[in-house]
């Protein structure tokens, strides 16, 4: 499976999970034996990992280390929604390495675009922290995470 199928999972998780607390009182009648008050809690509890569920999926694209647990959150407020802690184990899995073009920064955090400047296109490391607005500690440190990630991949 993919990060992809873990949002679809997510959504629909949360999607049946705001769907149920929507309607728990036209599909489960009989809960009503438990009080009001009870019921009406309990749908809004499903209600909310729902909704939590939701912004975890939206919130995949841009942060998926937090989006996960987000997503898990809602899941386990959500009734134990198995789908969506299926999805958000599915997102916990992605890399950050696999985050899509329309999401990808242009700045020194992001290895492939500080590998193209100083690698392709020989820029200095003082270049590149000038023109980022950060020390050349700073640049010098993702360069070397590019250099070990090289090494690590020839071994």
């Amino acid at each position: 499976m993919s990060k992809v199928a873990g949002v679809i999972l997510s959504v629909i998780g949360g999607s049946l999970s705001l769907l149920l607390g929507l309607f728990i009182f036209d599909i489960y009648p009989e809960f009503l034996i438990f009080g009001e008050l009870f019921v009406l809690t309990f749908q809004i509890i499903l209600i909310l990992g729902g909704v939590i569920s939701l912004f975890g999926a939206l919130l995949s694209y841009i942060r998926p280390k937090l989006a996960w647990i987000i997503i898990l959150i809602g899941a386990l407020l959500g009734g134990g929604n198995i789908l969506t802690i299926f999805g958000a184990i599915q997102i916990k899995k992605f890399k950050d390495t696999e985050i899509p073009k329309f999401v990808v920064k242009n700045d020194y955090t992001n290895l492939e675009w500080l590998e193209e400047q100083y690698y392709t296109l020989k820029k200095s490391i003082q270049e590149i922290a000038n023109d980022q607005n950060v020390s050349i500690m700073e640049i010098k440190k993702w360069v070397d995470k590019i250099e070990r990630t090289k090494i690590s991949q020839t071994e």
